[in-house]
């Protein structure tokens, strides 16, 4: 029996697939990537956590390349099952995933963030939400005489901003538990919908439109083609 398990494991980490065998030994959904989505995912993972019968998800801060490189390394217990990005993906990085047998990539779209200069007597460079939640120590400074605020970034009158991603891998889908229900929470519009609990925490909230695109997009883990 042990033989067979074995082998079993074995032709399945050849063939790209994830056994069950191999999902057993995690039980909570592990994400990687972007500084400036680390937050937001956080708060979606500690809700989750507390709300679901899913344990809290383990998100680490690995920046959007690294994150990226880390995900689309293959498929299997020890790779990430979802990446955060503060950048689309790349041309390259989803060939890599491609290459490496990671070739059902699911797209979200999760907001935007606003690039602030700001000026702690020293010049700094960083996300909206760094400044939402330290702006008694640092001021954003103009930017063709457009302050960042939260509702300039969400208008488009600011003229520096970024879209935030989050990626999912589908062939871990259904093995981990709780990845599909963790994306759908992150989408939904309790979370980042206009009044929901992310723009409160900085995240510049999708239209109605672009929402109701991605929830139906992760609900049926359509395939991100390049």
């Amino acid at each position: 029996m042990k033989n067979l398990l074995a082998g079993a494991i074995v032709i399945a980490a050849a063939t790209g697939g994830l056994s069950t065998a191999q999902a057993a030994n995690r039980y909570c959904v592990s994400i990687v990537g972007s500084s400036t989505v680390y937050p937001f995912a956080t708060v979606v993972a500690e809700r989750f956590g507390r709300s679901t019968a899913f344990k809290t998800p383990k998100v680490e801060s690995t920046g959007s390349g690294g994150g990226l490189k880390l995900f689309c390394k293959g498929v299997g217990v020890n790779t990430p099952d979802i990446a955060n990005a503060s950048r689309r993906i790349k041309q390259s990085e989803y060939d890599a995933c491609q290459d490496n047998g990671v070739t059902d990539i699911v797209e979200a779209l999760a907001g935007y963030d606003g690039i602030v200069i700001a000026n702690t007597n020293a010049l700094g460079i960083f996300g909206f939400s760094f400044l939402d939640e330290n702006g008694d120590k640092v001021q954003g400074t103009e930017v063709d005489g457009v302050v960042p605020t939260f509702d300039s970034i969400s208008s488009g009158d600011y003229p520096v901003s970024r879209p935030l991603y989050f990626y999912i891998k589908s062939a871990h889908v259904g093995k981990i538990p709780g990845i599909a229900e963790y994306a759908m929470e992150f989408t939904s519009s309790r979370a980042m919908g206009e009044d929901g609990y992310l723009p409160e925490k900085g995240l510049i909230p999708l239209s109605a439109d672009e929402l109701q695109q991605v929830q139906a997009d992760v609900k049926a883990l359509k395939r991100l083609e390049m």
